[in-house]
């Protein structure tokens, strides 16, 4: 494992500048291709197995509870006769609770093994688990146990009426070793395809434990560029630190017109008025109409990046995603990496790598329609296609959602409109916070990593 991660690792800084994924070397992707195979092969006999033992084991208890459990419940009753005689003479006495837990394990556990109905063989490793749970805690009335009362206690689950994929689910499959061997061969299936898809694209590594179409942006020290736009005179000119403080997950791609209207048409009438993308001349942007008359995105534009929105708007569609928006941090970082590069792709302009002027776009692409010109980490569109808000005002300050001042808020990467000396990392505008909404000034989400829990 450990050098498959110092291959990502050397993959990785070899693509830095020239952001280009390139396949991994046709011997290695053979391997890694072939392993693949030979996982999917295993899980497909694991889920074969898995099914025959869903289905006999159905099967037995749908014999079992026809018959009211009675040959289940005589034949373990007959193999626990002895512990429970002994439980009944050692309860009531002092310290008997402790001395019931050590005959359980001692006298009952193994008992269990000598089971001899073959559909109760079926169960037997739920059989262990769920006498080492009574174990653990044995029920206040074991006194006044029978062979017959303890055998219906421990299969009370299986014999009751609750219907069978739920037992399976809930009892049974946590303990089964045809579940398990499905499982392991699942995840090893899983890690197998992850492999392969990281030799073919080095950059979706960042992918890893991120909600899908996020990517991480590790916390640590970056640059933010100011070289062309409103907001890159003064202070702000020339390259500056910018910190991430912790880890980050930023959208892969900017937020969708079809995705707003999901979350748009569920506001009551109000907040629909407040929230509806408008162009600058606060006429909405959506031209087709639902089944009400109400305004909605055509299904081509429902591919396109949000434009018009309020600063305002987008962070309440990214809080009811359970997200935010990015601070110019964390955009800047996901957009220039370590290096600070002037482009998401690398320091040199390449035609053909984002949406800008210099190509005559007439507007915004589909998101994500330029794979060639991913940032560091993998994101899409960062520059061109559409501007984005910041969660960070003018004076460098983050901007609370719940209180937005009426002050400038950071715009970045610049838009379909602008050529390529307006669409890099270091292009920066000011718009107003509360009241702004632009036909080319989209967004895309962030997320915070949760924190490992403590070892």
């Amino acid at each position: 494992m450990l050098h498959r991660c110092v291959a990502v690792v050397c993959l990785l800084a070899v693509f830095g500048q020239a952001q280009k994924p390139t396949d991994a070397s046709p011997k290695d992707l053979a391997r890694k291709e072939a392993a693949l195979v030979e996982a999917e092969r295993t899980l497909a006999d694991s889920t074969s197995a898995l099914r025959a033992s869903y289905d006999a084991i159905e099967i037995a208890v749908a014999r079992a509870r026809a018959a009211s459990g009675a040959a289940w419940i005589t034949d373990l009753a007959r193999v626990t006769e002895s512990s429970c005689t002994s439980a009944r003479e050692v309860a009531g006495k002092v310290g008997s609770k402790e001395r019931l837990v050590q005959l359980m394990r001692q006298s009952v556990l193994p008992a269990v093994e000598r089971i001899e109905d073959a559909d109760l063989k079926l169960l037997l490793p739920w059989l262990r688990r769920r006498v080492e749970g009574l174990a653990g805690a044995p029920p206040l009335d074991v006194g006044a146990w029978t062979p017959q009362a303890f055998a219906g206690l421990v299969l009370a689950a299986p014999l009751g009426d609750v219907k069978f994929h739920d037992l399976w689910n809930n009892e049974l499959s946590p303990v089964l070793p045809a579940a398990e061997s499905y499982r392991k061969a699942a995840a090893a299936r899983d890690a197998a395809a992850w492999d392969v898809s990281v030799a073919k694209d080095p950059l979706i590594v960042h992918q890893k434990g991120a909600p899908p179409g996020f990517a991480k942006v590790p916390a640590g020290k970056y640059v933010a560029i100011g070289n062309a736009g409103f907001a890159t005179n003064g202070p702000r000119a020339g390259r500056k630190p910018a910190t991430v403080a912790a880890d980050v997950w930023i959208a892969l791609r900017e937020t969708t017109h079809a995705e707003y209207y999901a979350w748009w048409k569920t506001l009551d009438e109000t907040a629909r008025r407040k929230h509806v993308p408008t162009d600058e001349n606060k006429q909405p942007v959506w031209k087709a109409g639902d089944d009400k008359g109400d305004p909605m995105p055509s299904d081509d534009q429902g591919r396109h990046p949000v434009t018009g929105v309020l600063l305002g708007s987008a962070f309440a569609f990214a809080a009811s995603q359970g997200a935010r928006l990015p601070t110019e941090a964390e955009w800047c970082a996901a957009a220039g990496g370590k290096d600070g590069r002037a482009y998401p792709w690398g320091n040199d302009w390449v035609e053909g790598r984002c949406r800008s002027a210099d190509g005559g776009a007439a507007g915004p692409a589909i998101v994500g329609g330029y794979p060639e010109g991913r940032g560091p980490f993998g994101h899409f569109d960062l520059a061109g296609n559409a501007a984005e808000w910041m969660a960070t005002y003018e004076s460098g300050k983050d901007i609370v959602p719940a209180k937005i001042d009426d002050a400038n808020a950071v715009v970045r990467g610049g838009s379909w409109l602008f050529t390529k000396n307006d669409v890099g990392t270091g292009w920066a505008w000011y718009r107003r916070a509360l009241f702004e909404q632009r036909s080319d000034i989209g967004f895309r989400l962030a997320m915070d990593v949760p924190k490992a829990a403590p070892r």
